[in-house]
């Protein structure tokens, strides 16, 4: 995993070189909350035992993303690059993350966000573009 690490802030440092030539405006979105196991099963099986479901705690975000957040920070501060910051619009204050709206999964796995699951994070870089200065 530490190649990958290394191999991700590389590509990055790479891009921002190029980024910088070309005068390009850059927005990153973070890696989602994953779960450690695939949450329609996890949520099918709490349906079936009578319990009800509708959040769940995601695996240690930070600890988990560490090395590609800190890949990213350094990006941003490089490139002046804006951020959509997936856990905080995803599991607002840190708190569990919502798996369902009403009867609509918003995973389609433990990592995979579903399409409405995706509306979210659409919603937050639509504002962040909305934000950007005009050319």
């Amino acid at each position: 995993e530490g190649d990958n690490a290394a191999a991700f802030a590389a590509a990055l440092r790479s891009l921002s070189g190029g980024l910088a030539l070309r005068d390009r405006k850059v927005i990153v979105v973070e890696p989602v909350p994953e779960f450690t196991s695939a949450v329609p099963a996890t949520l099918a099986r709490a349906l079936w035992d009578g319990q009800g479901a509708s959040a769940l705690p995601p695996l240690a975000y930070a600890p988990r993303n560490g090395p590609a957040l800190e890949a990213l920070a350094a990006f941003e501060a490089a490139t002046g690059a804006r951020k959509v910051r997936s856990a905080d619009v995803l599991c607002p204050g840190g708190s569990p993350c919502p798996v369902l709206a009403g009867d609509t999964p918003l995973y389609r796995d433990a990592s995979h966000l579903s399409g409405a699951g995706a509306a979210p994070l659409v919603a937050a870089l639509l504002k962040v573009l909305d934000d950007l200065p005009s050319p």
